[in-house]
């Protein structure tokens, strides 16, 4: 699971050019993980059960 501040990184790095594969690199995140991210809206949150 990325991070909420993690996500808006990557959200940042890809404005400023950076290939998908370069953002995971520099992360150390899988290169399938970044591009989920990236077209998501707002990061997944945590839901607990009553």
């Amino acid at each position: 699971m990325v991070k909420n501040g993690e996500f808006f990184v990557i959200k940042e790095m890809k404005q400023r050019g950076m290939s998908i594969t370069a953002i995971a690199k520099e992360l150390g995140r899988d290169r399938k993980t970044i591009r989920r991210w990236l077209y998501e809206d707002y990061p997944d949150t945590y839901r607990f059960g009553s």
